[in-house]
């Protein structure tokens, strides 16, 4: 099948036109601790330093928080090389972050034979969902971005060096540096050899052009792991005080599924104090949302495509469910991967029953909706007052000290 590229300039321009309205943000939250209050390690640019430390360390605090991802710090060092503490240029990289995972969604479509303009539309819900706007509206949300760019970048490397007589070796080594580089960035990219198993084992049929990449894989995971504990003193810092409830966890989580369905459910306020009334009615439709990915993954009469795109999405929101339990961390940012997968298959789903003019303008008109969404949504980070206020609007909030976007 002869690829159209052409189709990637008006998915580049759409992405690009509705995510635009978050350069008006400002810095929020976390970020005046990440950026605002760390200025003199950011300037300092040493990398070092930046590799041998707690992410949540700065130039006056050595950090407890238990997280290793250099490769995010590096990004805010070059921001602020640039611009300094003005937020434009660190949501612009959040923009042009989020378009090039876009792209490499695209590419992960067209290697599994959809046509450029299914593959097209398929994408184009994903790029401009407003459940993605907390990843990418706000700066500190950009671990998503980067960790899922890396994660991409390995599964349609390894994708496309499965193709032909021999596996490619070049492809096979970039796949490892885009697992590499997605570990230092976010610590749910340990799944990545997953996604690379799933999606290879179903293009090519066979595991044995895997077992050189495999080996790495295992050798990666293990040096990774390894770097953390030498560093951090420990593999996690989470507590047995930390977490939710049981309850209060597993309805936050199907609740995250239930804004992919109904953007409408979006919650700022994601603490340990929400009661399980208040999460109920969303958990209800995630928990559908989530049986139906569940059904699409394992289903006998599934297309191939959408078969494989929804397990990736389940594989994609395990690390979630570890971090929910562990440390306390709920929020709409914990779905933005299992997202880049599931929502395009949900589309080449609609596309399997009826490939249809009438489905290529639904499509469209879902489209153009999920855009105004998210032109709303995102606006939302524009500062600390727009955010707590819009947080603290709903009638069951809890007080801003309980805020948690993830």
């Amino acid at each position: 099948m002869k690829v159209r590229y052409a189709w990637l300039i008006p998915l580049i321009i759409l992405t690009l036109s509705v995510w635009s309205v978050s350069l008006g943000n400002g810095l929020v939250w976390d970020d005046h601790i990440l950026i605002e209050k760390n200025q003199g390690k950011l300037a300092a640019f040493s990398l070092r330093d930046i590799f041998l430390s707690d992410f949540w360390s700065t130039e006056t605090d050595d950090g407890t928080s238990y997280y290793y991802r250099p490769l995010i710090t590096v990004s805010y060092c070059l921001d602020y090389l640039r611009g300094g503490i003005e937020a434009r240029g660190y949501h612009l990289t959040n923009i042009v972050v989020h378009t090039i995972i876009v792209v490499l969604v695209w590419l992960l479509l067209i290697e599994f034979g959809v046509s450029g303009l299914a593959a097209t539309l398929a994408t184009s819900v994903f790029a401009v969902h407003p459940t993605l706007s907390e990843s990418v509206a706000w700066v500190s949300g950009r671990t998503d971005l980067i960790a899922t760019m890396w994660m991409l970048l390995s599964v349609v490397a390894s994708l496309h060096g499965c193709k032909g007589k021999r596996p490619k070796r070049v492809l096979q080594w970039l796949s490892l540096f885009g697992c590499a580089a997605a570990l230092l960035s976010k610590e749910s990219a340990i799944v990545t050899p997953l996604l690379v198993v799933a999606s290879c084992l179903a293009l090519a049929g066979s595991s044995k052009r895997l077992d050189g990449i495999l080996r790495g894989f295992v050798i990666l995971v293990g040096g990774w792991l390894l770097l953390r504990v030498l560093i951090l003193k420990g593999v996690s810092g989470a507590g047995g005080s930390d977490g939710v409830s049981p309850t209060i966890g597993i309805l936050s989580l199907l609740h995250v599924w239930g804004n992919l369905l109904w953007p409408p459910l979006f919650r700022i306020e994601y603490g340990a104090t929400l009661t399980a009334p208040t999460l109920l009615p969303g958990a209800i439709l995630g928990g559908v949302v989530l049986c139906g990915a569940v059904v699409l993954a394992f289903g006998r009469t599934t297309p191939k495509i959408v078969k494989i795109l929804s397990l990736c999405a389940l594989l994609a929101f395990v690390p979630s469910v570890l971090a929910v339990f562990l440390r306390s961390m709920i929020g709409v940012r914990l779905i933005y991967t299992s997202a880049a997968f599931f929502l395009p298959a949900c589309v080449l789903l609609l596309f399997s029953w009826s490939n249809s003019k009438r489905t290529r303008v639904c499509c469209v008109g879902l489209v153009a909706l999920l855009g105004l969404g998210t032109l709303q949504r995102a606006s939302l980070w524009k500062s600390d007052e727009v955010l707590f206020a819009e947080a603290l609007k709903a009638k069951d909030a809890s007080t801003r000290n309980h805020l948690n976007l993830g």
